[in-house]
């Protein structure tokens, strides 16, 4: 390549630089005794000795190949690359170079990539986005797209709605061959309650076989320095009333402090407040039912 094809192998070469700022050059030397056979080696640049595939990490080592990949000469890509979660080990950054390398590949062949990394995710568009879920001991596809999105992406990133449970894609456990568990979301108000609920009340549930259990933060609680507080019981509202029209299976709760019941719910309404201490019953949750509290 380097001596067929200069520019496409000198864009190969910067881009690792890019992940790697101490990668000098690739040593591209046939074995003595196999003249076909060319070993990985490659320059440090603050060194004049040799160094070999083993000197790398396999982060490092990873984006070498998928940049080699990626940005190989159109004339010997692939028509079809197929990647299966290709962000492994890398660095942060080097999943967002990743992602553009990915783009400007697919500009020219289709790249199919299976991953589990919502900073890979949050660098795409929801078309280019199809589903994995299982359902009914199948497997079903569905592709995203901005339209049904396009309130929760105003408040969060798709990777982030994917750490939610919002797009799918994630585990579920069965109950039965064909009866998945009841999902329970409970809206709380800030990262105190969502820890709580991710961290107490979800394992406890999932071990008497209730509910799949998440915590969704009110509105933008997690860009307010981490403080809670009530947000318009209309706001709040929509938020749920948008939640169950994207998912009728689901059950959707709230965890608020009462002092910070928003003013304007339907307690300063006047409407009477039948709150009191929550408690968890195990054998309520082995009937699935959940009394009104």
């Amino acid at each position: 390549m380097r001596q067929k094809h200069d520019v496409s192998y000198n864009l190969i070469r910067r881009t690792i630089q890019q992940v790697a700022p101490f990668f000098d050059d690739f040593l591209l030397v046939p074995l003595a005794l196999n003249e076909d056979t060319i070993r990985l080696q490659w320059r440090h640049q603050d060194s004049d000795a040799d160094f070999d595939a083993a000197a790398l990490s396999d982060g490092t080592l990873r984006f070498v190949t998928l940049t080699t990949l990626l940005l190989q000469p159109r004339d010997t890509r692939p028509s079809v690359t197929l990647l299966d979660e290709p962000e492994l080990g890398l660095h942060p950054y080097a999943i967002t170079m990743l992602a553009s390398l990915v783009k400007k590949a697919s500009q020219e062949t289709q790249v199919v990539m299976a991953t589990q990394s919502p900073i890979l995710l949050d660098h795409f568009e929801p078309e280019d986005v199809i589903v994995a879920d299982r359902v009914n001991g199948e497997v079903a596809f569905t592709r995203l797209d901005s339209a049904s999105l396009e309130v929760w992406l105003e408040a969060y990133s798709l990777g982030q709605l994917w750490e939610k449970n919002e797009i799918g894609g994630r585990p579920v456990r069965y109950l039965t061959d064909s009866l998945p568990m009841t999902r329970l979301l409970v809206h709380v108000e800030g990262e105190t309650e969502e820890v709580f609920v991710n961290n107490v009340l979800a394992p406890h549930l999932y071990r008497v076989g209730s509910f799949q259990v998440g915590a969704r933060l009110m509105g933008n609680a997690r860009q307010r320095s981490g403080r809670g507080g009530g947000r318009a019981w209309p706001s709040v509202r929509q938020g749920i009333v948008n939640h169950l029209h994207a998912d009728t299976a689901c059950i959707v709760s709230t965890m608020v402090d009462y002092y910070g019941l928003p003013q304007t719910g339907p307690k300063a309404l006047g409407q009477p407040c039948r709150c009191r201490p929550a408690t968890i019953s195990v054998q309520t949750c082995q009937r699935r039912t959940c009394p009104p509290r």
